[in-house]
């Protein structure tokens, strides 16, 4: 299943990277370059996802993470930030479902994104999740169990363009 993430980053070169990076993972990815439009477009469109620079033109990525969980119907949506390092405290205020700290590598940024997006919803964080520059979401109850296996066959079907299991020809 196709997923729209939000990506919000002024800088070009890092939005050809990760646009490929999340494009070539079978999502559908908006842009957005400023906190303000951000925020608008977050409201308009509902994505699955939001991954957000935390320095943004217009007002900052932590302020534009309050501002989309402030919006009605729209608290479940996951935002994740990728950020300088500072105080998980901070940037757990902000409301946001995840965080990565810069300079991350791929691998981590492909798992958070896989996490948030197979849990579907955001959650409340208490601060004890935060460790390491990221929060490790809980599992839900009644959520299916992914093996790392069932994880890459979903991602080489969806690289490849073959059809799922249950898909009919």
């Amino acid at each position: 299943m196709i997923k729209t993430i939000l990506l919000v980053d002024p800088d070009p070169q890092s939005v050809a990277s990760l646009r490929k990076i999340l494009a070539r993972a079978g999502h559908r990815v908006q842009l957005a370059l400023d906190g303000r439009t951000a925020v608008k477009d977050f409201e308009r469109l509902r994505p699955d996802l939001v991954l957000m620079q935390d320095r943004l033109p217009v007002f900052d990525g932590l302020e534009a993470c309050r501002r989309m969980k402030q919006i009605s119907g729209a608290e479940h949506l996951a935002v994740a930030l990728l950020t300088a390092p500072r105080s998980h405290e901070i940037l757990l205020e902000t409301g946001c479902d995840a965080y990565i700290e810069k300079p991350f590598e791929h691998d981590e940024l492909f798992e958070t994104v896989r996490e948030l997006i197979v849990r579907g919803s955001a959650l409340p964080h208490p601060q004890e999740l935060a460790t390491e520059g990221r929060i490790d979401l809980p599992i839900l109850p009644n959520t299916p169990e992914l093996t790392e296996e069932d994880v890459d066959l979903a991602f080489a079907r969806a690289l490849v363009g073959a059809p799922s299991a249950g898909a009919s020809a």
